[in-house]
């Protein structure tokens, strides 16, 4: 298994491996940011998750729910995903899933 680094402003590196990957998007049914200059599509309000294991995702979204009744947490695929940040372009969506697998470890260390 190959792993590539990706520059993510201000100097920080992530390493990104070929694992497969699975996600999950927990929000609100409210669009926020600034609209793509291409499309004028905003993303909705919400955070991205990225889980290396089915399980850490299902147990993740199951404790969400359970926690925030108030809001939405879905499992999802990476085409679902991007429908939730198509105020992002391709490129900085990329980036996005890279730091948000970076914070998902962090949160899972502690």
């Amino acid at each position: 298994m190959v792993a590539k680094s990706i520059w993510f402003g201000r100097g920080r590196k992530f390493k990104m491996t070929n694992t497969k990957k699975y996600y999950a998007w927990a929000g609100q049914n409210a669009s926020c940011g600034t609209p793509n200059i291409t499309t004028g599509r905003m993303n909705m309000y919400g955070d991205n998750y990225v889980f290396s294991c089915k399980k850490e995702r299902e147990e993740f979204v199951e404790n969400y729910r359970s926690d925030n009744p108030s809001e939405f947490c879905v499992s999802c695929s990476k085409a679902e995903l991007r429908s939730y940040n198509l105020g992002l372009s391709v490129r900085d969506f990329e980036f996005q899933l890279a730091w948000d697998e970076q914070r998902t470890i962090e949160m899972n260390s502690d």
